[in-house]
């Protein structure tokens, strides 16, 4: 990571190589990240603006981490909301940071067995051509060719849910609407290059 125009300049990245990037961790780290995302313009963290800067060094401040947590969680925010992203039917040339529709940690009730509802926040919901994707963001340490593992062995539940909550908020309830109106359920890596951090 290198900054311009001083402290409280634009944060820009170099160049990130296909591999997993290390730095913090852990459930502070990650509880931090996702309140930089909740917070932060999308436009402002893909770009790296002064604000963006600032977000970051006052919600690290509040989580009680350093500067190692500011620079991480700017290079990865920039990585995954400005890098293009095409993966199957989703093609986003200027990035996640373009997205017009959308809507940060989205609260949901899903019905659980013996009759109470279960809260859930899902990180990001958003439309692309007329289809809706839930999104979360994951600050897991895992190498590239074991995050399909990681998603099938840890999330396949969590992803089932958010998907049938965002159906049933939607209104699709039978198959054919559900096909025509729902796009699926998207993990990103965020210590990944966008290409191969999707899942």
């Amino acid at each position: 990571l290198r900054r311009r125009g001083g402290d409280e300049g634009d944060v820009v990245i170099d160049e990130v190589p296909h591999e997993t990037v290390q730095g913090p961790a852990g459930k502070d780290y990650g509880i931090y990240f996702h309140a930089l995302m909740e917070h932060g313009a999308f436009d402002g963290l893909s770009s790296g603006s002064p604000e963006a800067l600032k977000l970051a060094r006052t919600l690290a401040f509040q989580q009680g981490l350093g500067e190692d947590a500011v620079v991480l969680a700017l290079e990865s925010s920039q990585r995954v909301l400005g890098a293009p992203l095409k993966i199957e039917a989703i093609h986003l040339p200027l990035g996640l940071a373009s997205l017009t529709e959308l809507a940060k940690e989205w609260e949901f009730l899903y019905p659980v067995p013996g009759g109470s509802l279960m809260k859930g926040i899902a990180d990001l919901v958003f439309r692309y051509e007329g289809k809706a994707y839930v999104l979360d963001w994951k600050t897991d340490t895992v190498d590239t060719k074991d995050l399909r593992e990681r998603v099938d062995g840890h999330y396949a539940e969590q992803a089932k849910i958010y998907s049938l909550a965002l159906a049933r908020h939607l209104g699709f309830h039978d198959e054919v609407s559900y096909e025509k109106g729902f796009g699926g359920a998207l993990y990103v890596f965020v210590r990944h290059p966008l290409d191969v951090g999707v899942v």
